[in-house]
């Protein structure tokens, strides 16, 4: 998520449209997941979560079973309930909770099993889960939202901080009584976060999309 001109388009120093696209056409598997992969979670950053889907089915299921702690494969668990929740939100089609629900088992077993790097994916995962229970009142889904933010500060995963960060401004932000300036603090951390990654696009996309509330937020000189 680099300097692109267009925000859904992945154009970094490292991985671009060019590189994705060779990668795509490889008849390599792991580099075809790997392209699938990147894909996916682009496609959930710029909220466009049927595309997200569809690659996430595109996908392997089995390609790294073998392994212990999977390379890529935690990564792709972690972003398929993002993506089954988040349609869930829109469509309330149960076979997308359905769905969260098992890739979210997959990954909690794992930490079970003491995958380390595994745990701050869960606690984001869990302030998810529990912005949709009912019976979870905000001040207690919001712990778990700033839970999970120290949880990825502390592993040192800045866009997964910012990823946080955003999906608590998400929850509050539906919220009339909840004041603007505890919505806003999370929404310019994200942003700080996701800046200082370089994820340039992403930066560009959230302040268009809440330009107006941002403008809003700025005090009277």
């Amino acid at each position: 998520m680099g300097d692109s001109n267009t925000a859904s388009v992945l154009s970094g120093e490292i991985l671009g449209t060019a590189t994705l696209r060779r990668i795509e056409e490889s008849k390599v598997d792991t580099g075809r997941f790997q392209y699938q992969l990147y894909s996916m979670i682009l496609a959930f950053h710029f909220g466009e979560m049927e595309e997200a889907a569809s690659f996430e089915k595109a996908m392997r299921k089995n390609l790294y079973a073998e392994a212990s702690e999977p390379p890529g494969l935690s990564t792709r668990v972690f972003y398929t309930v993002l993506v089954y929740l988040a349609l869930f939100r829109q469509s309330k089609r149960r076979k997308h909770k359905k769905k969260a629900l098992s890739s979210y088992k997959i990954l909690e077993r794992w930490v079970s099993k003491g995958a380390t790097n595994c745990a701050y994916m869960k606690s984001i995962l869990d302030a998810e889960w529990w912005s949709i229970t009912p019976k979870k009142g905000v001040e207690m889904v919001l712990e778990q939202y700033d839970r999970a933010v120290e949880s990825a500060t502390k592993m040192g995963h800045l866009h997964h901080e910012a990823l946080a960060c955003e999906l608590a401004f998400n929850y509050l932000y539906k919220f009339p009584f909840i004041a603007k300036d505890k919505k806003i603090a999370y929404l310019k951390r994200s942003l700080a976060c996701y800046e200082k990654w370089q994820g340039h696009a992403k930066v560009a996309d959230l302040a268009s999309r809440y330009k107006h509330f941002l403008e809003e937020s700025k005090p009277i000189s």
